[in-house]
């Protein structure tokens, strides 16, 4: 995949979803390449008519309309929200030499909102949506993005299914140390723990 040249996956992490800006966002340069296409097209017997200037106008107007029409699909291509089950990574084509990469890892996340700005942006149902982050100040910012309040539920449930897997992990490695450690502690020790377990399991049976 493309955003395997920018982004490396960590061990035992997968791709859950890639979602890009609305294509609104990028309407206006498809809506430039087609005018300059369409009026080459409108005006090329009259244009080849003209001699050599005529030629060079229509020339123009092919190849800036391909332009625009390649810059836009670049840029759209090149900016998109990545989530795996572990992190929500944004990348970001600011010009044609520069991009940026900002993540933020599931169990960091402290907060998930949606901000929509604007008549089209409500009409046509995209904004912006803000990761942040529990231990930093800084916040992961993607913006006009397609269905955002759906991305925010998704991000919200992949959270909690880390939070929870994190939790069972944690707690199936204190129960492999403790098991390890139990020949070598104190007769005292053991049974200070054999009678946390029985009253745990005294409380369970209550219920």
């Amino acid at each position: 995949m493309f955003w395997n040249e920018k982004i490396h996956l960590r061990s035992e992490e997968q791709v859950v979803a890639v979602f890009y800006r609305s294509f609104f966002t990028y309407f206006w340069g498809y809506l430039a390449g087609l005018i300059c296409w369409l009026v080459g097209s409108f005006f090329i017997f009259q244009l080849l008519s003209k001699g050599g200037w005529g030629q060079v106008i229509l020339l123009f107007l092919f190849l800036f309309g391909l332009f625009c029409f390649f810059r836009t699909w670049f840029f759209a291509r090149n900016n998109y929200l990545l989530l795996t089950n572990e992190r929500a990574v944004v990348k970001s084509r600011i010009s044609w030499s520069v991009s940026s990469v900002a993540m933020s890892d599931l169990f960091d996340l402290a907060d998930v909102s949606v901000v929509t700005k604007g008549f089209f942006a409500h009409f046509f149902n995209y904004g912006d949506i803000i990761l942040k982050n529990k231990d930093r100040d800084e916040s992961v910012v993607f913006f006009k993005l397609s269905n955002p309040i759906k991305v925010q539920s998704l991000i919200l449930q992949l959270s909690r299914n880390f939070n929870a897997e994190k939790k069972f992990f944690d707690m199936e490695t204190v129960f492999k140390k403790f098991l390890r450690f139990v020949p070598d502690l104190p007769v005292v020790q053991l049974k200070v723990a054999a009678q946390a377990i029985l009253d745990s399991l005294n409380q369970r049976d209550s219920r």
